[in-house]
C-alpha cells in the first residue's frame, strides 16, 4: 500500500488527472447525472452572463465542457442526453438575444461528434 502511494506520488499531475477520469470501472449512473446536470447548470449561467457583458451569442463552446466530462467519465449514451439538453438550454440562452436556429442546428452535431471521439479517446487510452 505505502509503495503504491510513492507511486503515485511520482506521477505528473496531468497523470494523476487522467487516471481519475480514465479507470476501468464506469462510475455510477446516477453520478453521472449529477456532474451532467451541474454541468449544464454552470455553463446555462456562464452563457447568459456572458451574452449580458459581451455581444453576441458565441458561447455554444462554453456548453461542449460538459458534454466532453460526461462522455469521458460515462460514455456516449449519457453524452448524448447532455448534448441534446444542452442543445436546448444553448437555444435559451441564444434565443433571449434574439438569435436564430442556426447555432443550434450547428451545436447539436458537433456535440454528437465531440462525445462520440472522446469516448473513442477513452477506450482507447484505456486499452493501451
Amino acid at each position: 500500500m505505502t509503495d503504491n502511494r510513492r507511486v503515485a506520488d511520482k506521477r505528473s499531475p496531468g497523470a494523476r488527472l487522467l487516471a481519475l477520469v480514465l479507470h476501468p470501472v464506469t462510475p455510477p449512473l446516477w453520478l453521472g447525472i449529477v456532474v451532467a446536470a451541474a454541468c449544464i447548470a454552470v455553463e446555462g449561467a456562464l452563457a447568459l452572463y456572458l451574452g449580458h457583458t459581451v455581444p453576441g451569442s458565441t458561447f455554444g463552446v462554453v456548453f461542449l465542457f460538459g458534454v466532453l466530462v460526461v462522455s469521458a467519465g460515462w460514455g456516449f449514451t449519457l453524452a448524448a442526453v447532455i448534448s441534446v439538453i444542452s442543445a436546448l438550454v444553448y437555444y435559451y440562452v441564444h434565443r433571449s438575444d434574439g438569435g436564430g436556429l442556426i447555432p443550434i442546428l450547428v451545436f447539436l452535431p458537433m456535440a454528437l461528434l465531440a462525445s462520440t471521439l472522446a469516448g473513442q479517446a477513452r477506450l482507447r487510452t484505456a486499452e493501451a
